[in-house]
């Protein structure tokens, strides 16, 4: 536990987050932290409570309010909107403060969550949670990512069938002129003008993966959540690999289990995110433009298999290879609508994450949630592969796998990984 020395008269929120950020990632408090979150979150309003009121006074309304607009297991609380004022920042931060249950209280936001506790006129720092990017904003110049998230549930989507290719948007479905992904991206343009004829009914013909990817990357511990479940430490570098791309199925395809190794398999539901156009070597800010659409995939996976490959990379002193454990065939059903974001500000994408096992809810996360963002994800790559347009990325997966509880997949389960308001990713295993 690290003590703050601030007293709880006189602190805003967003100061003592700052502070907090400032002595957690080891700078001096000169300020750019403060700078940073007050860009954030420069107005703060909380029902009644105009801005300027200090942590104090959100503690009086706590208490004295036992009504609220939502509840968690471990919390009751109520969102407070910063709204960003100056011409750089775009939209609204979004941050929540809980009141829980042990008097402690917490700040939570996008890119930071911190417990306070108060304590003889000062506050406890019990936990800190920022995301590696926040930290590096601040040591770079003060200046924290704000604004809302955005939202993509309106966005178009792409559908591949028997038929072709298919443009969706709104109440209206085009037919693409496409006989491959980089002409539907091509025929797409902008996402502004919809080419094509318009289809009525129901799309056509049977639902195929809509991507063939050259290449497929994965990212190994992109959520906290999911690094704490097994009680490993969040990397403070990127981990990836590579897997044969045979591996990928449409939709509805049963998943088959090795037969080498049947008795392990495990699901993780994750946002796939599919390249727009070809890049080698792109910084982050490159990298952003070179998204075109993001997916549901669900990455299937043999633990056994996997820890047998980290026993043996760790005896050899090398990289493990995953091509066995989450390569078999069937082992990445991915699909079956994409959902465009090209454009977008693809850091700060609202983009939830769900997998339902046999009707119940294993896993949620969020795509704002990523250690590594897609654009940092994209130029790490890069640097050292060439990405073609459809080549694809997993982005990871939050807490709630099988393996961490030593449940695995039988016969006869049916797995849903659900990516916004997506068609859902259905999975029946054999």
């Amino acid at each position: 536990m690290t003590k703050i020395p601030s007293t709880i008269g006189g602190r805003s929120p967003h100061e003592i987050v700052a502070t907090t950020i400032a002595a957690m990632t080891g700078h001096a408090d000169d300020g750019k932290a403060t700078r940073a979150i007050e860009l954030a979150a420069p107005t703060m309003k909380l029902g009644p409570v105009e801005a300027g009121r200090d942590i104090e006074t959100l503690k009086m309304v706590m208490e004295q309010r036992e009504a609220a607009p939502y509840q968690t297991r471990h919390s009751v609380g109520w969102p407070v909107v910063y709204e960003a004022s100056e011409e750089s920042i775009r939209g609204r931060a979004i941050v929540t403060i809980h009141r829980l249950t042990d008097d402690r209280y917490t700040l939570s936001a996008a890119d930071f969550h911190v417990t306070l506790i108060p304590q003889d006129g000062t506050w406890l720092i019990d936990h800190l949670q920022i995301a590696p990017f926040v930290a590096r904003r601040i040591e770079e110049g003060g200046q924290a990512p704000a604004g809302q998230l955005e939202p993509v549930d309106s966005q178009p989507r792409i559908v591949r069938t028997t038929e072709g290719w298919f443009a969706k948007a709104g109440p209206m479905t085009f037919r693409l002129a496409a006989t491959s992904f980089a002409e539907a991206v091509a025929a797409f343009g902008d996402g502004k003008k919809m080419p094509g004829d318009l289809v009525a009914g129901p799309i056509p013909g049977d639902v195929l993966a809509p991507v063939e990817p050259s290449r497929l990357f994965l990212i190994g511990l992109n959520y906290k959540s999911h690094a704490d479940e097994f009680g490993i430490t969040p990397p403070d570098h990127m981990v990836y690999g590579e897997l044969p791309t045979d591996c990928i199925v449409a939709p509805g395809t049963p998943l088959v289990r090795p037969e080498e190794a049947p008795e392990m398999v495990d699901y993780e539901g994750e946002v796939a995110v599919v390249i727009g156009r070809d890049c080698s070597k792109v910084d982050q800010k490159e990298a952003a433009d070179c998204v075109f659409a993001i997916t549901a995939c669900n990455d299937f996976s043999a633990r056994d298999l996997q820890m047998a490959a980290f026993m043996a990379a760790r005896e050899a002193g090398g990289a493990p290879s995953m091509a066995k454990a989450k390569g078999f065939a069937s082992a990445k059903p991915i699909g079956p609508e994409l959902i465009v974001v090209k454009g977008m500000n693809v850091s700060r994408l609202d983009v939830s994450l769900r997998t339902v096992v046999n009707g119940e809810e294993r896993q949620k996360g969020n795509l704002s949630e990523l250690l590594f963002p897609l654009p940092e994800l994209i130029s790490k790559i890069s640097q050292d592969h060439d990405l073609k347009v459809g080549d694809v990325i997993l982005t990871g997966t939050p807490a709630g796998v099988g393996h961490a509880k030593e449940t695995y997949l039988k016969a006869g389960d049916q797995v849903e990984i659900v990516v916004g308001n997506l068609a859902p990713l259905a999975t029946v295993v054999a």
